[in-house]
């Protein structure tokens, strides 16, 4: 339907009144639903204009990007390989299933179990050999039925530790190879991750941690990943 032009005398003054008063709370010092809209809008603007103002210009020549409201375009154009990102989702960082609560929340784990570690060493839970004389080869493997470290293998952290997944589904079992420093979660774990206990949110989640830390050990140099 095409839009129509407000013509009636009374109805554009009773227009201007509401807004005198901001009715419609469009004031982001008063209205509180336009003041999460400008928070949000102004966070938008800035990241926009960081990564194309900024980013872009610092990047080398081979490399370009580009940042709009719904999405982030990246060119290699060395290697022909173009990426692009698109916006998930959009939320206060204090909501109840917010990643950056969530990554706040482990980091507080973190703090206090630096802490227990100093004042009495735990007990850390790790893989359990097991035997499994129906497989043709690698017949001893570690188990992780309440996850754990994996505490043997190549100083290197080359994967060689054996251990099977799936343990008696004949369907999805599976071998794998491990290394040594490696830590596998339980599901249970992994679920409480997320405040509704959604075992694939929280694998997003663990996944954001893992890859925050596996930055951060490459910024102080420990490359082997």
């Amino acid at each position: 339907m095409p839009r129509q032009k407000v013509t009636e005398q009374n109805q554009v003054e009773a227009l201007d009144h509401l807004t005198d008063i901001d009715y419609f709370e469009m004031n982001p010092d008063t209205g509180t639903c336009a003041a999460t809209e400008s928070a949000f809008d102004e966070s938008l603007r800035e990241i926009q204009d960081v990564i194309n103002l900024v980013f872009s210009k610092v990047a080398p020549d081979w490399l370009s990007i580009e940042c709009n409201r719904n999405s982030i375009f990246i060119n290699d154009n060395k290697r022909g390989v173009e990426y692009i990102f698109s916006k998930w989702s959009t939320k206060p960082t204090i909501d109840e299933d917010s990643i950056t609560k969530a990554k706040d929340d482990f980091a507080r784990q973190k703090l206090v179990a630096q802490k227990r570690r100093k004042l009495s060493k735990p007990k850390v839970t790790r893989g359990q050999w097991y035997y499994y004389p129906e497989l043709e080869y690698h017949r001893y493997n570690l188990d992780f039925a309440e996850g754990g470290t994996v505490a043997c293998g190549l100083p290197s952290g080359e994967d060689n530790v054996p251990y099977i997944a799936n343990y008696g589904d004949e369907i999805n079992q599976s071998n794998y190879r491990i290394g040594l420093g490696e830590f596998i979660w339980s599901r249970p774990a992994v679920a409480m991750l997320d405040p509704n206990f959604n075992l694939e949110k929280g694998t997003e989640v663990l996944d954001i941690i893992h890859d925050h830390y596996r930055l951060k050990a490459r910024e102080k140099g420990y490359i082997n990943d």
